[in-house]
């Protein structure tokens, strides 16, 4: 980047020359041994002008350092890796008696110095690496965090300065400071080109807003507004139920009490408020009973800010008679400055004597006070001005959906009319966009709301589409809309008192975590990673997931060499709840990567697992069946898909009341719920399943079709109240007969809404054979990546790059038969070669060998060097590898072999050179050449590298859409336009000088008329290739050859056939087969549009 290069251009500008070489070397990263030497002999010899380009560590800092950015943070997973390697350093530094890290890494280059074999080589030092294996895991030696870096540059600096030579005189202050500049501000922590490093902040942007005032950010947890709301919102919802009555709020006598407890006492359980009340003792404990029995031991909000800052430190008198304006200064300077910064902490001692006219004593106990203030970046979910705005009806004794309604309803709140919709407990929540859409489509439903969780909103849009075309259609609003509630969107008021109390013992439980090792000192995500650590160090009794190595429980709140893993990974959609999580020494874990537990370890591997963890079988046993997961039992909804579900369920329903029924204020109920397991009854006594005319206890629907989703639509309309009152009397028949003694085989089912069961059945599949299923173009806009991540090394041919074939360098765990291919006479040649006695005659076999015309690379690649790929192909095989078979089935065995072989031995070749990585060669499809720029030290700009070898290629993986035309003699020809093509035609580089065009070219070209484009999601009107049978199908992929993959419309199988789900259909075609299966003569296929309720559109050149 432009800032790695700017220390060089200053060196440039302060007339330090550098040779070409020294720019190379700086520019590549790699540090030649002679810099090892410079930074060790600086420290006692004078240098001269140039070569003290060596001794700046932020140009030379070995391969694999990345320690200036990261060793800071610990809860960073790369930062966590280098800890162990860093402290090493430390350790080794003290043994060699070095000073600084450069001069202990030349006195350890030294000491691996030995006499080589051959007398021409001389001597050969074992290098200092650190680097990736055979697995793909990075494996550290040694690393030196920033202190180290820093206390070494400062160190040369002006161990150089003191020597009168031509460098010293250039070695000025100011250089210096524009280098190294440890003073910060307000942005940066400390200054300069090389160890510059900013503040950390909160981005606001990511912050939660207010949904009261949604122009304000939540209000943080210490301000003293949020420290009262915290309280008075704990205490208005306090009841208590005196003997013989009913339940009821505390009274005025009895608030004041329990308000004086949160706000002198810091921490507040039940007990303590039976305490005040007088009802902790004799008759009255039983007699007497509070709404907190429910959870005894939950923590109650206290009031930190009256108890520590009014009361211990200012004094309640003296807070007394300050002003609105004094009071606010010594809430927001409270607020503003870092308890982690002395020189705030100096800065507020000293003002608060000179703003608020403190005593030295008591400026000190407010410093004190808050420096143990609780986390800034806790947030309550309102705003301060929300706050504010309710806290004088919460006063009184409101709670808070009370005090909402009071001031949305109160004449002299001075709220405008659209806080007053916001406060209301039914309102239209709109904003300034929506308001614009409104105004702009006045017939058109409003969008769907801004909330926080995407899967809810993309939920409510697809809704109110669907509802938009029922009410363009038939001109009015539905008359009844019953939404089916899914898993848990409705709980008995028993399971969420004790999910509750769950979530009540799990806070305590980190409470008491958080207290016990101090970590309030540390972020909110360091925070966090380090209560998990330590939850899953009890839940492992205190031993690593993958060893038998202890793990303490002190060792794992500081993270110190441990990672938290997860057994399914995010990848393959496992959540990042503990239940999927385990605790391992960082160094356990590596080649993972994206396998779970069962791809990655050996069975005897896992076996062991088991053994350590056997115990979560009782305790954990959901835990135990994730450990158990293969790649298969993953593929259905996932936990936080059913949660996001049942969230979404809830918020639609609230969506549709509030936006087509104006929130039911006229008492009329147009919008219901239902439970799944009513539908499924429903479904069963209605005998909707498109195979069978009876549903039996155990019948399925038919999740390969997207119709089924029709039937369910059905049965979720018959859902009704009056249908549910049915159920339920059909059910208080057979518990009545079975409390009687008898009952009958079988409930009788329930009557179908008209005619008989067969007739209603025949009605509702005679409409299901029907339907045409409507999928949303996925292509439409420019989405998602516009090439894969991975750079590909350029193939050069006649000294310019080729682009049919690239380079690409894997690690050798992921070798495959299909990078081993070897052409058909070299199985053949290669007998012959070891059947030979005579040099000449090996020499003659390997030359004929060597002249065979290779295999065609492919997209998956092959070994580029022909003889490494045969001493590969002669090792592997000499372990039992099957390096011939390129089947799916034998690929499987592959990898699970090659990985035990990596993991017990390794691969080497025949001079025991071990094999970590290996270059292949490909021609997969890829994306222009992308020319790469470098800085020039002598412009200071960037500029374009002309060296061929300095392209950059990718695979555009993401295939944009399809577009077809009919050349001149009448035939149909496609063009697949990637993702990085869309890109280029939207938005044009400056450099190009094009203007924007739309995505798809839809106008006429020397290639023929423009038929029509297709994208993933689109659909066309065809003939079946094989039953001829015209029908609707949808596309599902497009190849870069061109070819476009359809499947009917209604089929909902897989990509690939597991044990409980068929594969779906699939059809790939070429552009011309597609037009020979047009359904009328003489015409190809057509595009066509299916609306929402299953209105078809013909699309002409669309």
């Amino acid at each position: 980047s432009i800032e790695n290069k700017r220390p060089l251009f200053l060196l440039s500008k302060e007339n330090i020359t550098l040779s070409d070489e020294q720019i190379q070397t700086a520019r590549s990263g790699k540090t030649p041994r002679g810099a090892k030497i410079i930074r060790a002999s600086g420290l006692r010899k004078k240098k001269g002008k140039a070569p003290h380009i060596e001794v700046l560590p932020g140009d030379y800092i070995e391969p694999g350092q990345l320690l200036c950015e990261i060793t800071n943070e610990k809860d960073d997973s790369e930062g966590g890796r280098m800890r162990g390697p860093i402290k090493k350093s430390y350790a080794e530094m003290k043994r060699l008696e070095a000073k600084t890290f450069g001069e202990m890494m030349f006195n350890l280059y030294e000491q691996r110095c030995f006499q080589a074999n051959s007398k021409k080589r001389g001597e050969i030092r074992n290098p200092i690496r650190n680097r990736k294996n055979a697995s793909g895991e990075a494996v550290y030696e040694f690393c030196a965090d920033r202190k180290m870096m820093q206390d070494e540059f400062v160190l040369l600096w002006s161990t150089q300065k003191e020597f009168d030579s031509e460098l010293s005189k250039l070695l000025t202050s100011d250089l210096l400071k524009q280098l190294f500049d440890p003073r910060g501000d307000k942005t940066w922590k400390q200054k300069g080109l090389i160890f510059g490093q900013r503040n950390f902040y909160w981005n606001i942007g990511t912050l939660g807003r207010c949904d009261l005032e949604p122009t304000d950010q939540q209000c943080p947890k210490p301000d003293m507004y949020a420290q009262e709301f915290l309280v008075l919102e704990t205490l208005n919802n306090i009841r208590i139920t005196p003997p013989g009555e009913v339940s009821r709020p505390l009274d005025d006598q009895e608030r004041q009490k329990v308000l004086e407890l949160f706000q002198t006492q810091k921490s507040i359980k039940a007990g303590a408020v039976r305490r005040v009340l007088g009802i902790n003792r004799g008759e009255n404990k039983t007699l007497y009973s509070l709404s907190l029995d429910a959870d005894p031991n939950r923590s109650l909000n206290a009031n930190w800010f009256v108890r520590e800052i009014i009361i211990k430190a200012i004094g309640q008198s003296q807070w007394e008679t300050y002003d609105e304006k004094t009071t606010e200064s010594i809430n927001s300077a409270l607020l503003k400055y870092d308890p982690e910064n002395l020189k705030h902490e100096e800065k507020l001692f000293q003002g608060s004597q000179e703003w608020w006219n403190l005593t030295e004593e008591q400026a000190q106990k407010l410093v004190n006070a808050w420096k143990h203030r609780p986390r800034k970046d806790e947030r309550v979910n309102l705003s301060r001005k929300a706050i504010k705005n309710l806290l004088p009806y919460m006063r009184e004794g409101y709670s808070v959906t009370e005090a909402r309604q009071l001031f949305a309803e109160d004449g002299e709140s001075g709220a405008s009319d659209e806080q007053r919709q916001r406060y209301a407990l039914i309102s239209k929540r709109s904003n300034k966009k929506m308001r614009h859409y409104l105004d702009k489509h006045p017939d058109r439903l409003p969008p769907a709301p801004m909330l926080a969780n995407p899967v809810v909103r993309k939920s409510i849009h697809e809704v109110r589409n669907h509802i938009q075309a029922y009410l363009n259609i038939f001109g009015s609003k539905p008359d009844r809309i019953v939404v089916e509630l899914v898993r848990q969107a409705k709980q008995t008021a028993k399971d969420r008192s004790e999910q509750l109390t769950r979530n009540r013992k799990r806070e305590e439980e980190r409470k008491k975590i958080i207290k016990k090792y101090e970590l309030n000192r540390l972020t909110k995500n360091q925070r966090e990673k380090a209560i998990k650590r330590v939850l899953l160090c009890r839940e492992q009794k205190f031993i690593s997931a993958y060893s038998d190595r202890p793990i303490s429980e002190k060792n794992a709140a500081e993270g110190v060499g441990l990672e938290i893993d997860h057994i399914i990974p995010k990848s393959k959609r496992g959540p990042d709840a503990l239940v999927n999580r385990l605790l391992c020494y960082e160094e356990e874990n590596r080649g993972k990567t994206s396998k779970t537990l069962k791809e990655w370890l050996t069975e005897e591997e896992f076996g062991r697992l088991e053994q350590r963890l056997r115990h979560l079988k009782d305790d954990n046993p959901v835990k135990w069946d994730y450990l158990h997961k293969d790649v298969k039992d993953i593929a259905g909804f996932t936990d936080s898909q059913k949660i996001d579900t049942a969230y979404a369920t809830l918020q639609v329903t609230s969506w549709l009341r509030d936006t087509l029924y104006g929130g039911e204020v006229d008492g009329k109920r147009r919008v219901f719920a239902t439970k799944g397991s009513y539908t499924n009854e429903i479904r069963r006594d209605l005998g909707l399943f498109p195979d069978t005319k009876a549903g039996t206890a155990g019948e399925k629907k038919n999740r390969l079709d997207h119709r089924h989703h029709a039937l369910d639509a059905v049965v979720i309309a018959l859902s009704g109240p009056e249908q549910l009152a049915r159920l339920a009397k059909k059910y208080e028949k057979v518990e009545e007969e079975k409390s009687n003694g008898y009952s009958t085989a079988k409930p009788e089912p329930l009557a179908p809404p008209w005619g008989t069961l067969e007739s209603f059945r025949a009605d509702v599949m005679k409409e299901y054979d029907k339907l045409v299923v409507s999928h949303r173009p996925a292509g439409r806009k420019l989405t998602g990546q516009l090439h894969n991540d991975t750079q590909l090394g350029p193939v050069m041919k006649d000294g310019e790059v080729d682009t049919k074939h690239c380079k690409k360098r894997i690690f050798a765990i992921e070798l495959t038969p299909n990078h081993l291919r070897v052409p058909d006479e070299w199985d053949r040649l290669r007998k012959q070669l070891e059947k030979a006695v005579s040099k000449s005659e090996k020499k003659a076999i390997r030359s004929r060998m060597l002249n065979l015309e290779d295999v065609k690379p492919a997209k998956s690649g092959v070994v580029r060097d022909r003889w490494f790929r045969e001493e590969l192909r002669e090792y592997l095989r000499g372990h039992g590898l099957n390096v011939d078979d390129c089947r799916e089935q034998n690929k499987k065995e592959f990898k699970k072999q090659i990985k035990e072989l990596i993991k017990a031995k390794g691969i080497f070749l025949k001079s025991g050179v071990p094999v970590r990585r290996i270059t292949l060669l490909r021609s997969p499809t890829m994306t222009p050449p992308i020319k790469r720029k470098y800085w020039n030290v002598e412009t200071g700009k960037m500029e374009d590298n002309t060296n061929p070898k300095s392209v950059r290629l990718y695979e555009p993986q993401s295939n944009h859409h399809i577009e077809i035309r009919e050349d001149t003699k009448g035939k149909w020809k496609g063009e697949v336009i990637t993702n990085f093509g869309a890109a280029q035609r939207v938005k044009p580089s400056k450099a190009s000088g094009r203007k924007p065009q739309p995505m798809v070219n839809r106008k006429d070209n020397p290639d023929g008329k423009f038929v029509m484009s297709l994208s993933i999601g689109e659909m066309v009107y065809m003939k079946h290739p094989d039953t001829k049978e015209p029908d609707y199908f949808v596309v599902f992929k497009i190849d870069g050859t061109g070819r476009i993959h359809f499947t009917p419309h209604y089929d909902a199988g897989r990509s690939k056939a597991t044990e409980t789900c068929a594969a779906r259909q699939d059809i790939p075609l070429s552009a011309r087969q597609l037009q020979e299966l047009g359904v009328e003569e003489g015409k190809g296929s057509y595009k066509v549009w299916v609306g929402p309720l299953g209105d078809i559109k013909k699309l002409n050149r669309d």
